[in-house]
């Protein structure tokens, strides 16, 4: 193979996340993921990130700190982040950005600037974060020669006032037209962003599921081990939420379902996986105490687990007997597909982005009102039922391994990348 063809076959990405590890954020833990199995494709990826602070550890999550926050201990952890340094095989260069309104500008500003230095190696920029405040900087990648990505991952609601709707409206609209091509994973937001009048290039790439990660345990004495791992006991009755406790996901809809269920399931256990936000947000210091209140009046904190945010989280998705999926709105979120191909019985409300390519209710998953009285009788159905848990299982694992194989959604990237790596480099005459 010639030089020139070896440089038409590797190509370099740029991973422009503000949020990186440890920071838990759910598309760039997705494409920390990713990144192995595109690096057999051609594709290697490095990641240009802000620095870890104590403030975005206590606001975000860390999932190098285990369970829930403990402040003294964040001051020495976020010491110990260097701005250079290797994650998994990806290079990851963080930058110091001024507070306030400055944050955003400073970081597009900084990214761009780092591309021009290494613009022999990066031929795409991959977004997972964008705003307006990227417009300035956008014309210098096309100088470059730089093809640009966006990979959008949450539907937003739009205001029912019609002024502020239309001025949302341009709001969203503009920074999706700045790139080259507008990713989604599912077609319902490519639906959403195509009504907005997006007129980039939209792609539709599902949220690939490692297979190999997410699987069904082999039997009922490794789900044993594994939930002596976790410090869960055999016989509970595992249900299982996960994402950062926030409004937006539904946990206060869930903790009012699970406590009116506690008399009558006196084994059942809700575990809540992810970052405590309700603990270091201010602006959740109400919706914290509703938690609390709620927990503590059904006598009911030996029973409610929280785990903080965790780096296994297949572990729990084997070990659990439900998965509680309440959100208000998302885009494609990750845990759903992987409980789906560990096989464990799902149970979502009709969130705002529901995908089709979750498959169908009724026989991937079951759909349920998001009220404390609908979702409570549809778990007791399922805690009651397991041979439908079962089947529901079974059936969801035959879903992702035909639908959301990850290594279908490596497939489309790496030719997305490869095709606005060529058109960059056309452009850049090999210069």
């Amino acid at each position: 193979m010639s030089k020139g063809q070896e440089a038409l076959t590797n190509i370099g990405v740029c991973l422009a996340s503000v949020a990186f590890y440890p920071l838990y954020a759910g598309p760039a833990v997705r494409f920390q993921r990713y990144a192995p199995g595109l690096a057999r494709r051609g594709v290697h990826m490095r990641v240009f990130t802000q620095a870890v602070s104590d403030a975005l550890i206590a606001r975000d999550g860390s999932l190098a700190n285990r369970g829930e926050s403990d402040l003294d201990s964040l001051s020495e952890s976020a010491a110990e982040w260097p701005l250079f340094e290797v994650v998994d095989g990806l290079p990851v260069q963080r930058v110091e950005l001024p507070k306030g309104w400055r944050h955003q500008p400073a970081y597009f500003q900084r990214l761009a600037s780092y591309c021009e230095e290494r613009r022999r190696e990066i031929d795409v920029v991959q977004f997972l974060s964008l705003s307006f405040w990227a417009a300035p900087w956008m014309r210098q990648f096309r100088r470059l020669g730089i093809g640009t990505v966006f990979t959008h991952t949450l539907l937003g609601e739009l205001s029912t006032n019609p002024w502020k709707r239309a001025l949302r409206r341009i709001y969203w609209r503009f920074p999706f037209n700045l790139v080259d091509c507008v990713v989604v994973s599912s077609s319902a937001m490519r639906r959403r962003l195509e009504a907005l009048g997006v007129s980039a290039l939209i792609e539709v790439i599902p949220n690939g599921v490692d297979l190999r990660r997410f699987r069904p345990l082999a039997n009922a004495e490794a789900k044993a081990r594994l939930r002596a791992k976790l410090g869960l006991k055999p016989g509970w009755e595992i249900i299982l939420a996960v994402g950062p406790i926030i409004p937006r996901k539904g946990t206060d809809v869930l903790v009012e379902a699970f406590v009116s269920l506690c008399h009558d399931y006196p084994n059942a256990h809700l575990v809540l996986v992810g970052p405590r936000h309700d603990l270091n947000r201010e602006t959740l210091a109400g919706f914290r105490q509703r938690l609390q209140d709620t927990i503590a009046a059904a006598n009911a904190r030996h029973r409610v687990i929280f785990t903080g945010a965790v780096s296994n989280v297949e572990d729990y998705l084997q070990a659990a007997d439900l998965l509680v999926f309440p959100s208000r709105r998302e885009g494609m979120p990750n845990v759903v597909p992987e409980a789906m191909a560990c096989g464990l019985a799902t149970i979502l409300t009709s969130f705002l982005g529901l995908p089709d390519e979750f498959g169908h209710s009724g026989e991937h998953y079951v759909l349920a009102e998001r009220t404390p009285q609908a979702l409570a009788a549809t778990i007791a159905a399922l805690l009651d039922d397991p041979e439908r848990r079962q089947q529901l299982g079974r059936q969801a694992r035959e879903w992702v391994e035909k639908q959301m194989d990850v290594e279908k959604s490596l497939d489309r990237y790496a030719s997305l990348y490869r095709q606005l790596a060529d058109r960059s480099r056309e452009g850049r005459g090999q210069a």
